[in-house]
């Protein structure tokens, strides 16, 4: 066993020599023919802490190597930085794309991580719920707020920040 423990030792033969891993375990994670089948929240909770925050909502990792090789774990998930600079207190952050942000995704791990064919059920808006925190912003006092979505390129998203008081930017 492996719990608590920064490293773990496996015993065995594999098929083709390459080993691929993926962590944290989770019922609801597959590993098949390459792809990995993961379950995204599209509602994250705000925290304080920018390194707290991206450890509850970006927890997968994966990692392949060859036959003798070391195993090298990489996030699947990345972080968005959106730094509001306005008068008002911010409720919640919505982030939206044409490609899939949250819900059922499969990640190919032949092509570097990247999120490729939602399965059904997958999302293109997270928000980021600040509700209980209601930060304040101001044109001189900035905030940087953070949301995790899959690794990747994006030319489409749409940030929009709601206000406590039901106003919006994008």
């Amino acid at each position: 066993s492996s719990e608590g423990k920064a490293e773990a030792q496996f015993v065995g033969v594999t098929a083709n020599g390459a080993i691929t891993a993926y962590y944290p375990y989770s019922a609801q994670t597959s590993l098949a023919e390459g792809k990995l089948t993961i379950s995204a929240s599209n509602k994250q909770d705000y925290n304080e802490s920018m390194i707290a925050q991206f450890i509850e909502n970006t927890p997968f990792m994966v990692a392949k190597a060859e036959a003798g090789e070391k195993l090298t774990f990489e996030y699947v998930m990345g972080v968005l930085a959106v730094n509001i600079k306005a008068n008002l207190r911010i409720k919640y952050i919505e982030v939206s794309s044409a490609k899939p942000l949250a819900g059922k995704l499969v990640i190919d791990t032949a092509n570097g991580y990247l999120c490729s064919e939602p399965e059904s059920g997958a999302k293109n808006t997270i928000t980021l719920d600040v509700s209980a925190v209601l930060p304040e912003v101001s044109l001189d006092s900035p905030k940087m707020m953070y949301v995790s979505l899959p690794a990747g390129e994006y030319d489409d998203l749409v940030v929009t920040v709601t206000a406590e008081n039901g106003d919006t930017l994008s």
